[in-house]
């Protein structure tokens, strides 16, 4: 039986980024400030979600 891909897989982590990252660099007149900051808060915070997945998935690798 074929393994299903983890839900947080690199494929799915680098598509968000790379369209959250094309949205913080768009310069956008349109954008609010605040939704630019809101944006580049999401940015952030899905990298800090990916390197916790990260740090986890090492932790318990060490411990089984």
């Amino acid at each position: 039986m074929a393994r299903r891909k983890h839900p947080f897989h690199w494929d799915t982590y680098s598509k968000l980024y790379d369209a959250l990252q094309a949205i913080a660099e768009s310069d956008d007149p349109r954008m609010y400030r605040d939704v630019q900051r809101a944006v580049d808060a999401a940015r952030a915070q899905l990298a800090e979600a990916w390197n916790l997945q990260c740090q986890l998935e090492r932790a318990d690798g060490e411990r089984g």
